[in-house]
C-alpha cells in the first residue's frame, strides 16, 4: 500500500515567496519522517541558501486545503522532531530531537489516518557554536 505525504517549506527570499514549496510524496505504508526527511534531502526539495541556515522539521497534525492550484499545508499540534544544519560550504548535518516522532510510521503518527504532512521551517541563521563562542556572542557577561 501506498501513501500520500504533503511537505511544504518557509520561504528563503522574497522572490522564493512567490511560488509555493508544497510537495506530495508517494510513499511505502510503513515509512517514517526519517524516511521521508532523508527523501528531501537527497533529492534537493530544500532551498541551497549561502551561508549557514537551519531547517526545523515539524511533525505531528496538519491541515491540507485544497485551493485551486496550489495546496496549503496548515500546522494543527506539531513538533520540531529535528533540526537541520546547513554550514557556509552547503553541507548538512541532522539533529535529531525526537527520535520517537522520527522513527514512528505515519501510519501510526498522531495524525493517523491522516492527512500525513512534515513542514520545513527556515531560520537564515544556523551556525553552530560550542558554549564558549555563544556566550561571547550573545551573552552580557562576556
Amino acid at each position: 500500500m501506498v501513501i500520500t505525504v504533503w511537505t511544504d517549506r518557509e520561504s528563503v527570499a522574497m522572490g522564493d515567496d512567490v511560488v509555493s514549496h508544497e510537495h506530495a510524496w508517494q510513499l511505502p505504508d510503513d515509512a517514517t519522517p526519517a524516511d521521508l526527511l532523508v527523501e528531501v534531502l537527497r533529492t534537493g526539495h530544500l532551498a541551497h541558501v549561502a551561508g549557514p541556515v537551519a531547517w526545523t522539521v515539524e511533525t505531528g497534525h496538519f491541515e491540507i486545503r485544497e485551493h485551486g492550484d496550489w495546496t496549503e499545508v496548515r500546522p494543527v499540534r506539531t513538533l520540531v522532531s529535528a533540526v537541520v544544519h546547513q554550514a557556509a560550504d552547503g553541507t548538512r548535518v541532522v539533529t535529531p530531537i525526537s527520535r520517537y516522532r522520527l522513527q514512528q510510521p505515519f501510519v501510526q503518527s498522531p495524525a493517523a489516518p491522516g492527512p500525513f504532512a512534515m513542514r520545513f521551517g527556515y531560520s537564515s541563521e544556523g551556525e553552530t557554536l560550542d558554549v564558549d563562542l555563544f556566550a561571547a556572542r550573545f551573552t552580557r557577561g562576556s
